[in-house]
């Protein structure tokens, strides 16, 4: 078992994705911060799409962890 950190995005409201597992938190809140605020650097929030990093004990063997 390891710890790694799942993406779990919500658009309006509902759950959408919670099944892509991290190795790094940085690496997750990357793709958590993209997913949020696309390409706009200046876009400071997103009402209908939200995206957190959960952290969570894993079983690398069932699962996969991405690294990049």
């Amino acid at each position: 078992m390891i710890h790694a950190f799942l993406l779990t995005v919500i658009v309006q409201g509902a759950v959408v994705s919670n099944d892509m597992y991290f190795a790094s938190v940085h690496i997750c809140q990357e793709y958590a911060h993209a997913l949020v605020h696309g390409k706009h650097k200046n876009v400071h929030h997103n009402n209908t799409v939200s995206a957190y990093c959960i952290p969570k004990k894993v079983n690398p063997e069932d699962i996969v962890v991405y690294t990049r």
